[in-house]
């Protein structure tokens, strides 16, 4: 009996199969098969990876905007963007949010350092490809 390797799959497979992960566990998916595995194993890794971001931290969306600042071409990746933490730096977050140029679905949860002014800013140009919105206000 021959046995097979994963490393020796073809990367079609990997793509295959990354195609039916549910997109809010697609980041973390990637993440562990790029820690196993080559990149080159991993066909379009960026576009699984940044296809929807989501962040649970205050820290990791600072390290996202500098991510983006440095290769702002990964931001075209990113289709869907949730943040899941109440204590995060509004300004940043706004700053994030606008440098993705095809946001498709945005969820948020609004903590106290959110005002009127950061979600005016956040919306004052408009997200044309912008299917999903979902604000969770903190009481």
């Amino acid at each position: 009996m021959t046995r097979t390797n994963l490393t020796s799959l073809p990367p079609e497979l990997f793509a295959y199969i990354l195609d039916y992960v549910p997109s809010i566990d697609l980041q973390q998916t990637t993440i562990s098969l790029l820690h196993i595995f080559s990149y080159g194993l991993i066909p379009n890794w960026r576009r699984y990876l940044f296809n929807h971001v989501h962040l649970k931290s205050a820290s990791s969306i600072l390290a996202l905007g500098k991510h983006l600042q440095n290769a702002s071409g990964d931001a075209g990746f990113i289709k869907k963007f949730s943040l899941a933490t109440w204590t995060v730096d509004a300004d940043a977050t706004v700053n994030v949010v606008l440098m993705i140029p095809e946001l498709e679905w945005l969820s948020l949860c609004i903590g106290m350092d959110f005002t009127p002014e950061h979600l005016r800013l956040l919306f004052r140009k408009p997200m044309l490809n912008l299917r999903y919105l979902s604000l969770r206000f903190r009481p």
